[in-house]
């Protein structure tokens, strides 16, 4: 089975009118509130775009599942691509079983779990991914075009990758393994080597790893030399990812963290705020059903833990 991850978003409203971004739970902020907004679109109207063959990007998605609760609501969708000739192939008796027409879409099963408070300037979406396959974009390219008819162009809605700088930092606090310092050219010293065939700086990427032996951590001063790199990097200094800790004839253009949380591991990449990308491996805490599908309950759960740890990071306590 593929890994399963939960990828957080925000979501903002943005009065086009006006040029600013609105409350999405506030009713008095501009006569809505998303979580209704959403409910609405999800249980009655999705998809809102129509079958169309000459779409280049061509990707549909149904709603499974639903169920709001408070200021959350969370959906199974399944969405997937159509547009594509192929073979449903048995495994097993290495016969196909069925001849897939342009017309058919393999629809996969994904999770998602909205938060949306009264007070915030933004909603937290957390989207599931299975493998490298996910259904964000689909999801907010049909929802964007729900909500720009539905309100006649006013608003328009955005989901953006969230990666608060506090939650980033709690990661870090766990056992750091490895870290890998990448340079997206060949450093001097090997590029300039005069051999046949040696690639020029532009044509590969180089890797300087220090990593701690099973069970072991890094050295004390070590640790808080990158730790201090850490924070100036993701404060309000203009320091580049190469500084947090500077290698001597290696300037890193990205800087990748792999810390160890309970069995699993988790890497975080650093290569700047615009471009983190954050998610929480889940395939050791999601069963699957005799049919083969993930355990709804083992999704939910796990979903609600990380939505906590996210709602703390960016709002700290008590907003509902």
């Amino acid at each position: 089975m593929p890994s399963l991850y939960l990828v957080p978003y925000s979501i903002r409203v943005k009065d086009i009118q006006q040029n600013q971004d609105v409350k999405p739970g506030c009713i008095q902020d501009w006569d809505n509130d998303l979580l209704e907004v959403l409910s609405t679109y999800i249980e009655h109207e999705m998809p809102f775009l129509s079958f169309n063959p000459e779409e280049k990007d061509k990707k549909t998605l149904r709603k499974d599942t639903f169920e709001k609760e408070d200021r959350i609501f969370s959906s199974t969708i399944k969405a997937g691509e159509y547009g594509i000739v192929s073979d449903l192939h048995d495994v097993q008796t290495d016969q196909s079983k069925y001849s897939r027409q342009p017309i058919d879409a393999e629809l996969i099963p994904y999770y998602l779990m909205v938060k949306v408070p009264v007070t915030t300037s933004s909603a937290i979406a957390i989207f599931q991914r299975v493998g490298n396959s996910g259904f964000k974009d689909i999801f907010e390219k049909d929802f964007g075009s729900y909500i720009h008819q539905k309100f006649h162009g006013r608003y328009r809605i955005t989901i953006d990758p969230l990666v608060p700088t506090d939650l980033v930092k709690k990661y870090l606090e766990n056992r750091i393994t490895k870290i890998r310092f990448i340079k997206y050219s060949f450093p001097g010293e090997i590029s300039d080597v005069d051999l046949s065939g040696t690639p020029d700086e532009e044509q590969g990427e180089a890797e300087y790893v220090i990593k701690a032996h099973r069970n072991k951590p890094f050295p004390l001063p070590l640790l808080d030399k990158f730790n201090r790199g850490v924070d100036d990097f993701l404060g309000e200094t203009t320091s580049s990812v190469g500084s947090i800790l500077e290698l001597r004839e290696f300037n890193a253009d990205n800087v990748k963290v792999e810390v160890r949380i309970g069995t699993s591991y988790r890497t975080i990449d650093l290569s700047n705020l615009d471009r983190l990308k954050f998610a929480e491996d889940i395939t050791n805490k999601v069963g699957v059903e005799d049919n083969g599908m993930y355990k709804i309950e083992d999704l939910k759960k796990s979903a609600l833990e990380f939505l906590g740890d996210c709602s703390e990071a960016v709002w700290g306590e008590g907003h509902e």
